[in-house]
């Protein structure tokens, strides 16, 4: 997340020295969407359960681990040709 103070803010003023725009380089302000992005995400999902950090973990090497071996399916057999008069 962006400190505010470190900002390279820019304002264009009226005629009468009011502030009425902001100039800021691309990344900063890129960076400023994304992290409005982020707080929008923590708003939606504020009234979700938590989970603790242990129980993350287990789900996640649970996830991650090879599922158990299992013989390989036989593959059907192909059927004999018919016969052919010769």
């Amino acid at each position: 997340m962006l400190n505010i103070e470190a900002l390279d803010i820019q304002y264009i003023t009226t005629v009468d020295g009011k502030k009425s725009s902001v100039i800021l380089p691309i990344d900063q302000f890129l960076q400023l969407l994304e992290d409005l992005d982020d707080l929008a995400v923590v708003i939606a999902r504020r009234d979700e359960p938590t989970i603790s950090h242990a129980q993350l973990r287990a789900e996640l090497k649970a996830e991650l681990s090879p599922a158990a071996p299992t013989a390989p399916a036989e593959s059907p057999r192909p059927s004999p040709a018919p016969d052919r008069p010769a």
